[in-house]
């Protein structure tokens, strides 16, 4: 009895190793199939979906092949969003927003606009800021979803000076009050009704050259809804911030480089969608 108890002792232990051996196998392959990057979240627990993964593996594979430049930059064991590293293929100017979403994005956002809110002037605020760009916005995060609330936010720093017209609290009661439409982003209603519950009206113009042109120098900057064109191959949205020399100042909530041209009624008048002059609240 004593050498049977033994045997089966000795039987448990080379299952018990068997086991630990498959498993070691199984995870060396899963290292194969899915990188280092996303090996590390799942380690990690923080595993995205087998979507995620694979249209992740996809637009990582996509980057290193048309954008090795910017790849290089980027952490090869840790995890990024598709929709972030398609963000980056797109518009190299978000390059340390993307870099830096493994250590910040769980981080809690700050949004200091104290300085924005100063002067007459309207600040431009990128989406993709890391004070605010990773908080969550519709189905997605402000960083690529959150232009309308940015926009919004530049509006009402300029026009009431409230410092709590913030990216992030504009995308929340967006996202409270049905102004996400989901697929399409911030809906025009969010600019035209929503603005109200940050001291603001809107105005909705013709597309009017001189109606804009008057608007402006009333002070009132002018929120824009674009279409594909340069700005955008889907929809997007804008801030109409001066007339200066024939040509309007723009502030793109998507883009530093587009911000500091200047642009044309006839460059910008057949991608606006909509516009809406925007002023305080009396």
């Amino acid at each position: 009895m004593k050498r049977v108890h033994t045997r089966n002792k000795q039987a448990v232990r080379r299952n018990r190793n068997g086991r630990i051996y498959m498993a070691l196998i199984a995870l060396s392959l899963l290292v194969g199939v899915i990188g280092r990057p996303l090996l590390t979240q799942f380690v990690r627990g923080n595993t995205p979906s087998d979507a995620n993964r694979r249209s992740a593996r996809k637009q990582w594979s996509q980057l290193e092949q048309n954008q090795p430049d910017l790849s290089a930059q980027l952490d090869e064991t840790a995890y990024y969003p598709p929709e972030l590293l398609e963000l980056l293929a797109k518009n190299p100017e978000t390059l340390d927003y993307v870099k830096n979403y493994p250590a910040l994005h769980d981080q809690p956002p700050a949004a200091d606009l104290s300085a924005e809110a100063q002067g007459e002037t309207v600040p431009l605020l990128l989406q993709w800021d890391t004070r605010w760009g990773y908080h969550p916005y519709g189905s997605g995060l402000i960083g690529y979803t959150g232009c309308g609330p940015t926009c919004l936010s530049m509006a009402a720093l300029c026009l009431t000076g409230d410092t709590s017209a913030t990216p992030i609290a504009i995308a929340d009661y967006a996202d409270q009050n049905g102004y996400y439409a989901e697929g399409a982003g911030s809906s025009w209603t969010l600019i035209s009704e929503g603005c109200s519950a940050f001291g603001l009206d809107a105005d909705e113009l013709p597309l009017d050259e001189n109606r804009m042109i008057q608007a402006l120098e009333n002070g009132s900057p002018i929120i824009c809804s674009m279409g594909p064109g340069d700005f955008t191959t889907t929809g997007h949205y804008i801030v109409l911030t001066g007339y200066e020399d024939g040509q309007f100042t723009v502030n793109d909530p998507n883009s530093i480089i587009r911000s500091g041209e200047r642009w044309s009624y006839a460059q910008l008048s057949g991608q606006i969608r909509n516009l809406w002059a925007m002023g305080k609240s009396v």
